[in-house]
């Protein structure tokens, strides 16, 4: 017999992974080597080439490239990864047709090499040691830069950070001040009593019914 869980115990005894980027799972990791890489890049224009090494089923399903709506955008690794490097972060509003329809990061993207290598048999295909993805830059220095991606961000080796939270629900819309009230809750009470919801918009209340 299966023993009952304690409401609200599930993601303590189960840990998720809590995603930074509203986007495919399979772009996470090249979101974050992006951003990372973007730092030492003095202007965008100084980028000669971009190449991703990655395995084939991971881009077999975020294989999209140079994207024609916001869903082809949040399974495009290209997209994603330009996005990343050209503006040093990745919100909800670049997977708008403003943010996909944007010259420079269409241009990038389409330039953007893949290097794929099909995983041994028998590995689970997690995302993690086993299946290591990398970000090489060249630039038109000469100089080469990359980024090595082990583990996924927002997961247990890499876990979501307090400020990593506020810099994520502030891109949805929603006040720093909001989310600290959410997190504070004591979780005994509905979330329907606590008043929270009223600070928040309707489709947001809809859904949370």
């Amino acid at each position: 017999m299966m023993k009952a869980m304690e409401l609200g115990q599930a993601v303590r005894q189960y840990p998720v992974i809590r995603k930074l980027w509203p986007s495919c799972a399979y772009t996470q990791r090249p979101i974050h080597g992006a951003i990372e890489l973007s730092r030492q890049i003095q202007r965008p224009s100084d980028i000669a080439s971009v190449k991703i090494r990655m395995p084939a089923p991971f881009h077999r399903v975020a294989g999209f490239g140079v994207p024609g709506n916001d869903a082809e955008a949040r399974f495009s690794v290209r997209y994603c990864t330009a996005v990343g490097l050209l503006e040093g972060r990745v919100t909800p509003g670049d997977f708008g047709p403003e943010g996909f329809n944007d010259p420079r990061r269409r241009e990038l993207a389409a330039s953007i090499e893949l290097e794929l290598y099909d995983l041994p048999k028998g590995d689970t295909g997690d995302i993690g040691p086993t299946t290591p993805e990398r970000i090489t830059i060249g630039l038109k220095s000469g100089r080469v830069i990359s980024h090595d991606m082990t583990f996924v961000p927002g997961g247990s080796s890499m876990p979501m950070t307090e400020a990593d939270l506020m810099q994520k629900v502030q891109a949805c819309g929603c006040s720093a001040e909001l989310a600290r009230a959410y997190l504070s809750a004591d979780g005994a009470t509905p979330l329907l009593d606590t008043g929270l919801l009223d600070q928040v918009s309707p489709s947001l209340r809809a859904a949370a019914r």
